[in-house]
């Protein structure tokens, strides 16, 4: 690129315009009168003939007036050149200060001209070198990625391993691929895999194969717990380079042990839809989803347990949609729930579920059509309370325990709206009512035992309070409790 012309300044006008001193101006100027005076006279005297002029012995006054009416003609002449000097100097003086003026303002147009020219250049040579620098990046971040994806697919467990941090590695160092290596990092564990087994509960003796076979799975574990690891640390408020914000498609894929506690989910999608969770401990307590969509939809759970104490479900669903519970335990003992916490058309077979001390303060817990069958759901000690929502609506209840032992209905609504009921224990000794909406419309209760509703009111009932026509209420004062 080259540097724009700059027109020149008018420099041949300038020194045209070299102004003379006004003393040796009006001198030159008077001397010219005069001589063109004395031109003129001469000229004059010669058209005249010549004639010569005769000495008068007096002077009449005539001629003295005439003399002075010559001498001041001549005298005002001569003042009248020196006025046209005077007045011309100053108008070739008005002109030069105005050709300064605007020589100068070009040249000044000219040194911004050059000025941006140079800062255009520079800009180019920073870009071009920025340029260069992201092209190499780029090439170095390629030629990492190719390596580290080579290494998670070497058939040696410590390779994979080194492959696992070196992606890790990489996803902190490239800010636009982070998600290219998160997604890598989330398709490793979604290979297909089968925990290690127990050899104690194996009916016949293990032969070295099996013994063989089970080291290498157990060392594959070992490389998934890093990897889970790895996330998990980079999700949390104190980790150096965050990678909240990042979707982690973990579909289908198989946990038996993670910890994740106090992982933010900030944005994006989180995806455990269709995972299976057949052993060990997965941990989310104090985990923060406060903004991305977080599915456990169709999840297995069968004999593991899932922890999300503490946590706090602040924005967008966090949904178990389908989900089958087998055994085992899901505790959300202490959470706060101000979004959605979906469990419609869930399966529970023999399991805890436990929601000790939650609150709902502004979400929805939903149960809507999910069957309950044996185990034990718990909702002792906790608060509905504001414009919480808890719904148990078309609820299939086949044996086991569902308890609100101690639950503050203190607000909100809770429903049980087309459940039934059949072989269980629906308790809600000691819970207390203050407001809000409990209502058991349209339930169906079939051959069995029949279900045991029972609550206490704390004081009087407070206005507007609404209670279905199937809630047994024994009122009781503060700091007695109900029989």
């Amino acid at each position: 690129m080259t540097t724009p012309p700059v027109p020149a300044p008018a420099t041949s006008a300038l020194r045209r315009r070299q102004l003379m001193e006004i003393r040796r101006a009006v001198a030159v100027a008077v001397l010219a009168g005069v001589a063109l005076i004395l031109a003129m006279s001469a000229v004059a005297w010669w058209l005249g003939g010549t004639p010569t002029l005769r000495r008068e012995p007096q002077i009449s006054a005539t001629g003295v007036y005439n003399l002075l009416k010559l001498i001041f003609a001549v005298v005002a002449g001569i003042g009248g050149i020196v006025a046209l000097v005077v007045s011309y100097r100053r108008q070739q003086y008005v002109e030069a200060a105005d050709e300064r003026a605007e020589a100068a303002h070009i040249l000044a147009e000219a040194a911004e001209q050059r000025s941006a020219a140079r800062q255009l250049l520079d800009q180019v040579a920073d870009e071009r070198a920025s340029l260069a620098s992201r092209r190499d990046d780029t090439r170095l971040f390629n030629e990492r990625y190719a390596r580290a994806s080579e290494q998670l697919g070497s058939l040696r467990p410590a390779v994979r391993m080194a492959g696992v941090h070196a992606m890790a590695g990489l996803a902190d160092d490239w800010e636009h691929g982070r998600q290219s290596c998160v997604d890598v990092l989330c398709a490793y564990l979604r290979i297909p895999y089968s925990p290690p087994s127990d050899p104690t509960l194996s009916p016949t003796p293990p032969t070295p194969e099996w013994l063989a076979r089970q080291d290498e799975i157990r060392a594959e574990q070992q490389v998934r717990y890093t990897a889970i690891r790895i996330i998990a640390h980079r999700l949390r408020p104190d980790a150096e380079t965050s990678w909240q914000g990042h979707s982690l498609d973990f579909t289908g894929a198989t946990f038996d042990g993670g910890d994740f506690h106090d992982a933010v989910f900030s944005a994006g999608r989180v995806d455990f839809t269709e995972a299976t969770f057949p052993a060990g401990l997965t941990s989310f307590e104090g985990a923060q989803f406060t903004g991305a969509t977080v599915s456990f939809s169709r999840a297995q759970f069968t004999g593991a347990t899932l922890l999300f104490t503490g946590a706090a479900f602040l924005a967008a669903d966090t949904t178990f949609d389908g989900a089958r519970f087998s055994r085992g335990r899901v505790m959300f003992d202490h959470a706060r729930v101000e979004a959605g916490l979906v469990f419609d058309r869930a399966d529970l077979d023999d399991c805890l579920l436990s929601f000790t001390a939650l609150t709902v303060a502004a979400g929805s817990v939903s149960f809507a059509a999910t069957r309950v069958n044996g185990g034990t759901v718990h909702f002792q000690d906790a608060e509905i309370a504001g414009q919480g929502r808890m719904a148990f609506h078309s609820t299939d209840f086949s044996g086991g325990t569902v308890t609100f032992a101690n639950t503050g209905f203190l607000g909100g609504d809770t429903s049980f709206q087309g459940s039934s009921f059949t072989g269980c224990v629906v308790t809600l000794a000691g819970a207390r009512f203050a407001g809000g909406r409990v209502t058991f419309d349209g339930i169906r209760i079939h051959p069995g035992p029949a279900p045991r509703l029972d609550a206490s009111i704390v004081a009087a009932p407070p206005p507007g309070l609404e209670l279905g026509p199937m809630l047994t209420v024994t009122p009781s004062t503060p700091g007695t409790s109900p029989e």
